[in-house]
């Protein structure tokens, strides 16, 4: 199969998704014999999350962790083509409109900043008149993402997932502002089945650098064998 590297990253993030929400917390579940399971949903995001840490190539990819409350994010941004993602599931996506509404800032709120050359001229009264909470969206924006990345990106994008009946069946990628309007979408549904194993990235004997496009010799696919080793105390 023959991807363009955008494309390349794409399949990579649906296999993750893919991965961490239906195929491996099955496993883990099965494997470890746990005795409660008290959040499905923590853990599966903390694989995903640790899965696109380690099979994004680190040369293009700057991938930063940052905390909100008792919850740890991530967001990926993509020196090439200057474009900061962050994940999140559908359904929580789908009940934000109730953060518009509240005092504290919602972290895609200070992102948006990112996106807000293109706040709908009908909303761009209203949205500098509210100063006070422009400057909470301005200092929230520079504890989740670095500096560097802030001066350089020009993009940012949510990557939102459908997970139903233990299947992912949707990929949606919006573009939002900071008042978290909805400017721009595409949808990532036709890398859904695109199998991780088939777009290069893991081919037998390939060289682990091409033209400044570093890969890692060993790449886990999952929870299988020792890709993962879980301690419990």
């Amino acid at each position: 199969m023959n991807l363009n590297r955008n494309e390349d990253f794409r399949s990579i993030i649906a296999q993750a998704i893919k991965d961490a929400y239906t195929e491996d917390i099955r496993e883990l579940k099965d494997n470890y014999e746990l005795k409660t399971f008290s959040s499905r949903h923590a853990l599966a995001k903390d694989l995903l999350n640790t899965y696109v840490f380690k099979r994004l190539e680190k040369n293009r990819f700057i991938i930063e962790k940052f905390n909100r409350g008792a919850h740890e994010f991530i967001s990926i941004y993509d020196k090439k083509e200057k474009s900061l993602y962050s994940l999140m599931k559908m359904k929580t996506f789908k009940g934000l409109e109730k953060s518009k509404k509240k005092k504290n800032v919602h972290y895609l709120e200070s992102l948006g900043l990112l996106n807000n050359n293109t706040i709908p001229k009908e909303s761009q009264i209203e949205f500098f008149e509210d100063k006070y909470r422009q400057n909470l969206m301005e200092e929230l924006l520079l504890k989740i993402v670095s500096k560097e990345v802030v001066d350089e990106v020009e993009v940012h994008k949510l990557i939102t997932f459908d997970i139903k009946n233990n299947d992912l069946t949707s990929i949606s990628v919006f573009q939002l502002n900071s008042q978290l309007d909805i400017i721009d979408e595409e949808s990532w549904n036709e890398y859904i089945g695109v199998d991780y194993d088939d777009i290069g990235t893991r081919e037998s004997n390939m060289d682990t650098t091409k033209e400044g496009y570093a890969l890692e010799e060993e790449i886990p696919l999952g929870i299988k064998g020792t890709d993962i080793q879980i301690k419990v105390k």
